[in-house]
């Protein structure tokens, strides 16, 4: 182990190399109880059964535990990456909107149903679903990094993460399914400019949908994210959320693209364009409609 990742009460999360292979290794020290009355133990416990138990690349991926004096480790896989809520950070998708952006965006949203609908075939619950429990790498590719609240399917015991901005008290009666795709919306919010709603807001989700539908309309993108969202706050199945993911789509509007350059190297040659096509719609003898446009798309053209 060469560097400390994270440090904890519980256990310290180190980096190391073994035989030239990249690792993790959590630690659980003795007797240490967590926020959820568990000992510290269990959980680092529970994650490695739970790693085991899916067994894929999306999330965990384990390779031995082992103990030294009264302490345990478990050794996992190094994922290279950051976590989403970095990632949102500096991301921020329409700041100098491009259909890259909105394809890198649309992979991501697909991959998180992905690997829900992935822990729920093998029957294991999530539960603690937030931006830093996920990962990103330079290809893209989406991991969950987190699982000591996942567990099996158990709606008598009914364990719930309740992470701020995540989660909401109206959910308390739901299904462990249904938490799970209600985070997953909550995430999605999160991603789109840190739209996830929190208990006692007065922005209701409904409007909160309503509130990113325009956003996207306000930059020329159609798009049915809506009915994603609205099903993944509503619906009770994955098999669902992931027909409906399938179907994702961002389309992009952009203009200028199909201006020529020479209307957009003088202001004079840009109105007799507007006056020429006659885009009145667009605002007051489509100037007004056209200068607002070329303020959004003004980072594009430069």
């Amino acid at each position: 182990m060469t560097k400390i990742i994270r440090q904890n009460n519980g256990g310290n999360i180190y980096f190391g190399t073994v035989k030239n292979q990249k690792i993790i290794v959590k630690e659980s020290r003795a007797n240490i109880l967590t926020f959820v009355n568990l000992k510290s133990e269990e959980l680092r416990e529970n994650e490695f059964f739970m790693s085991e138990l899916l067994n894929s690349a999306d999330f965990l991926q384990p390779i031995e535990k082992f103990s030294a004096w009264i302490n345990h480790y478990y050794v996992y896989k190094f994922i290279d990456g950051q976590t989403l809520r970095e990632f949102q950070s500096k991301f921020s998708l329409f700041d100098n909107l491009t259909e890259n952006k909105l394809v890198i965006f649309s992979k991501i949203i697909k991959q998180l149903i992905e690997i829900l609908g992935e822990a729920h075939h093998k029957m294991v619950i999530l539960d603690d679903i937030h931006p830093d429990n996920f990962l990103i790498d330079k290809a893209y590719k989406i991991h969950f990094i987190d699982l000591e609240s996942a567990h099996k399917f158990n709606e008598l015991e009914k364990v719930t993460a309740k992470t701020k901005g995540f989660y909401l008290k109206i959910w308390s009666k739901l299904t462990e399914t249904e938490k799970d795709l209600r985070k997953v919306g909550q995430l999605i919010l999160f991603l789109i400019g840190q739209l996830n709603v929190f208990n006692q807001q007065e922005r209701s989700l409904e409007e909160t949908i309503i509130l990113a539908a325009k956003i996207f309309e306000r930059f020329e993108v159609e798009t049915n994210i809506s009915d994603l969202l609205i099903y993944l706050f509503t619906g009770s199945s994955t098999k669902k959320a992931l027909e409906i993911s399938k179907k994702l789509y961002f389309y992009k509007s952009d203009i200028f693209l199909h201006i020529s350059k020479e209307y957009l190297e003088e202001p004079k040659n840009l109105v007799t364009f507007i006056k020429e096509n006659k885009f009145e719609h667009l605002g007051l003898n489509g100037l007004t409609g056209y200068l607002w446009k070329l303020s959004i798309f003004r980072k594009k053209i430069d």
